[in-house]
């Protein structure tokens, strides 16, 4: 009997080790990023991505200063190992286009790209607000 309540009281304390570990990954997250990145033949372009804390994760939103961003929904987002990634959707006139996205978070920077199914990529960096 003593065993077990042994094994069961390290398996709790390990369950929540975890989840208190993941949330921090994530929380750090949370709040409003600025950022540049150049878009061929249109130019400079400031972004700015906003996490919020949803029930089972986080939620982000894209907005620009070209206009092609207007509060976007970021989908399928992942932070694993200081790696982040997500991809989001944009309407140019009567076609759509998913870009993806990959940052490297280190302390109140990400850095990394973004790019296009046709092969159409820049760098991005965002600096936490």
């Amino acid at each position: 009997m003593k065993k077990s309540t042994t094994f069961f009281t390290l398996l709790f304390i390990l369950t929540v080790f975890c989840s208190f570990t993941a949330f921090s990954r994530e929380s750090s997250l949370i709040g409003t990023w600025e950022g540049f990145t150049f878009v061929p033949d249109v130019g400079e372009d400031k972004v700015t991505l906003v996490f919020t804390k949803i029930e089972d994760g986080m939620a982000a939103t894209m907005t620009d200063t070209l206009g092609m961003l207007a509060d976007t929904p970021c989908e399928d987002i992942e932070f694993e190992q200081g790696t982040l990634t997500f991809k989001f959707t944009i309407s140019l006139d009567m076609e759509t286009q998913t870009i993806w996205m990959t940052l490297e978070k280190e302390g109140n920077q990400m850095k990394g790209y973004w790019e296009t199914a046709d092969g159409e990529q820049g760098d991005i960096e965002f600096t936490k607000q």
